[in-house]
C-alpha cells in the first residue's frame, strides 16, 4: 500500500506520467493507445480526460508516432462474439446438412452431433465475450478504488 501511495506522489506532473507510461510499456513490450494514456493521466494527475486526450495527443504526434489511437482491447473485446457468429452459422449448417442427409433416409448422427457441438462453440464463445468484458469493468473498479483509498488515506 505505501508502494501506491508513493507512486502517487510522484506523479503529479502530466508530463512525466506520460514519459513514464511510454517506458514502462515500452519495457515490458506491452501495447498502449493514447486513449488509455490519456485516462491513466487523468485518473494520477486529476487532470480533466479532454485536455489530458490533447495533452497525449500533442506529445505522441512529436515524440511517440507509433503509440496507436486506440488498441483493439479498448473496443469491448469484438472477436470473441465475431467467432461465436462463425460458430453458430457453421452448426447451422451442419445441421442442416444432417436433415438433408436425414431426408434421404442416410445415417445422420454424426453430423447432428458434429452441428450441436459447434452451436455449443458457439454460446461457449459469446458468454467468454461478456465474461472478459465484465471482468475488465471489475478490475478496472477495484483498482481505482485502491488508488482512490491510497491517495485520500489518514495518516496513522
Amino acid at each position: 500500500m505505501a508502494n501506491l501511495i508513493e507512486r502517487e506522489l510522484l506523479e503529479t506532473d502530466p508530463l512525466d506520467c506520460l514519459r513514464e507510461q511510454l517506458k514502462g510499456s515500452s519495457d515490458s513490450r506491452t501495447p498502449i493507445s493514447r486513449f488509455g494514456l490519456a485516462e491513466i493521466i487523468s485518473e494520477r494527475t486529476g487532470m480533466p480526460l479532454d485536455q489530458a486526450q490533447l495533452l497525449v495527443d500533442a506529445y505522441c504526434d512529436q515524440y511517440a508516432t507509433h503509440v496507436p489511437a486506440y488498441l483493439g482491447k479498448e473496443f469491448n473485446l469484438f472477436w470473441p462474439k465475431v467467432l461465436a457468429l462463425v460458430f453458430t452459422f457453421a452448426g447451422i449448417g451442419v445441421l442442416w446438412y444432417g436433415m438433408h442427409l436425414h431426408r434421404m433416409g442416410k445415417p445422420a448422427w454424426f453430423w447432428f452431433a458434429l452441428g450441436t457441438l459447434v452451436i455449443g462453440l458457439g454460446v461457449f464463445q459469446w458468454v467468454r465475450g461478456l465474461e472478459s468484458f465484465q471482468q475488465r469493468i471489475v478490475t478496472k473498479r477495484a483498482e481505482k478504488e485502491a488508488r482512490l483509498r491510497a491517495k485520500y488515506a489518514k495518516p496513522r
